[in-house]
């Protein structure tokens, strides 16, 4: 997963923040990196701009050109409305907090007292900046958890559909930045494969179990228990054979 935190301007005499694709060379590297598989997660900017207007010649619509990234514009972290200062447009998938979020760095949450480098945190990240890697952390939970169960890789065009399962929906779209990703609705719709088990009991009491192999499965655990109301004890471990 590559995230591209990066802004360019309109032009030399116009410096109204862009997200970096309007770049024709970002542009083409970003439509490289998605057809060999990578996912782009991209920043819209911090423009205050409408993306679908004509100053930008059809650039982001989507129907021309679609470089394969998935383009984050900035939200409230209460109303999941458009913050003022993020570009927005057809174009824009998804948003992310643009306020209130915590990381590494500046020192206005916490300063030791000898401003140790190590212990510098704010809660003061905002914009685009801080809202595409929060998608950035949905879609790179979602790949971890696939890979765990033998499931392939998303591409970035999957990925931006995956993602929009279950999304919190913006306020009003007359200013689209897109919908708020839900995590828990997108695991719930990732296919998890389940052993089909079959138990045969014989006279003299013993119990035949057999089970088809899990793709992604190490190993294998058998429990039992004598009675509905009594615990389930474990019975025996078994490795999964490759």
């Amino acid at each position: 997963i590559i995230l591209s935190e990066q802004q360019t301007f309109f032009s030399s005499t116009d410096q109204s923040l862009c997200p970096p694709e309007f770049d024709p060379a970002f542009f083409s590297a970003v439509y490289n990196a998605t057809a060999n598989g990578r996912i782009v997660i991209e920043t819209a900017g911090n423009g205050r701009q409408n993306l679908d207007d004509d100053k930008f010649s059809h650039v982001f619509d989507r129907n021309l050109y679609d470089s394969g990234a998935i383009l984050i514009g900035a939200g409230r972290s209460d109303t999941h409305a458009r913050l003022s200062l993020s570009n927005y447009g057809s174009r824009l998938d998804f948003q992310g907090w643009g306020e209130n979020v915590a990381t590494l760095g500046f020192g206005d949450l916490f300063i030791t007292p000898d401003r140790d480098v190590r212990q510098l945190y704010t809660s003061g990240f905002n914009g685009t900046s801080s809202a595409a890697p929060i998608v950035v952390g949905v879609a790179a939970l979602i790949q971890g958890i696939r890979r765990a169960h033998g499931l392939s890789d998303l591409t970035s065009l999957q990925m931006r559909a995956a993602l929009a399962d279950g999304a919190t929906p913006q306020p009003d779209i007359a200013e689209k930045i897109g919908p708020l990703p839900n995590l828990r609705t997108v695991i719930a719709s990732i296919p998890f494969f389940r052993p089909v088990i079959t138990a045969v009991g014989s006279a003299n009491g013993s119990t035949a179990i057999t089970w088809s192999a899990v793709v992604g499965s190490t190993s294998y655990e058998v429990f039992r228990r004598d009675a509905s109301s009594s615990p389930w004890n474990l019975v025996i471990r078994l490795p999964a054979f490759r």
